[in-house]
């Protein structure tokens, strides 16, 4: 059966609004089953830990809770300026600084009781190091822009995610393109809808999440990240060969 996978992402309390609107949206489409991309800590100045009322709404919604970076942020970086704009959060950092990074997130995570395997980078942009960090902490789920990677088998599914952009005239290019690239995508087994906070600041965009849904709706199961894998029909890829540096203890990864 053909699957589509609802993600909210930048779930934070800096969007707090934006957020309520996306979920008002999804109610009156009458999409049940979606998967929340909770920030930590946004930009440095959101920890959640320190919203109590609002990680109790979180947690009150009962729907799949996903790791989304730590802070979301990063310095400007020419090679990712058409994907995104200072939000690559993974792009460069190295061995270490990726450890730190993820150890931070989770323990936020663990400390307000939001409890996840799944972890999607921002901007789907990921380096060298993410996965065997990601596995050596036990998450076994990793979401790219093209790719959902089961990091404990190693079984891959490849799936688009269908989402605007932010930025000026990218953004306008990308309310035109949306009804085309929904058509183009219609022969997967799976996509994804990937609702960005700030989606909810433009009515236009709105207007075209309702239609996008309610045809995706005709056609499909919503499903969550940890059912991908169990939905009948999705071949896996060839087994790649596990790096030895996952069975490294993490603390000898960081000094």
């Amino acid at each position: 059966m053909l699957s589509a996978l609802v993600e909210l992402h930048d779930v934070t309390p800096h969007y707090e609004e934006e957020i309520y609107t996306t979920l008002h949206l999804l109610k009156t489409v009458g999409v049940r089953k979606f998967s929340l991309l909770v920030i930590p800590n946004f930009q440095g100045r959101y920890p959640i830990d320190q919203f109590q009322d609002w990680v109790s709404f979180i947690k009150g919604l009962g729907q799949e809770v996903v790791i989304h970076g730590f802070t979301h942020s990063s310095p400007f970086y020419w090679q990712t300026v058409i994907k995104t704009y200072r939000e690559g959060e993974f792009f460069k950092k190295d061995l270490t600084e990726t450890y730190r990074s993820v150890e931070k997130a989770l323990d936020i995570m663990q400390k307000v009781g939001l409890h996840s395997k799944v972890f999607v980078p921002p901007a789907w942009i990921d380096n060298p190091y993410l996965e065997d960090v990601l596995y050596a902490f036990g998450i076994r789920f990793l979401g790219l822009r093209k790719v959902i990677k089961d990091l404990e088998t190693n079984r891959e599914i490849h799936s688009s995610s269908l989402t605007f952009a932010n930025r000026y005239v990218l953004s306008f290019v990308s309310i035109l393109a949306m009804p085309s690239l929904l058509r183009r995508n219609r022969s997967l087994k799976l996509i994804r809808l990937a609702i960005h906070a700030k989606d909810m600041r433009d009515k236009r965009k709105i207007t075209i999440w309702r239609w996008v849904l309610n045809q995706v709706k005709k056609e499909r199961r919503f499903v969550s990240y940890e059912e991908i894998f169990s939905e009948s029909g999705h071949a896996p890829s060839l087994p790649r060969i596990q790096h030895a540096r996952r069975v490294v203890e993490r603390s000898a990864w960081v000094s």
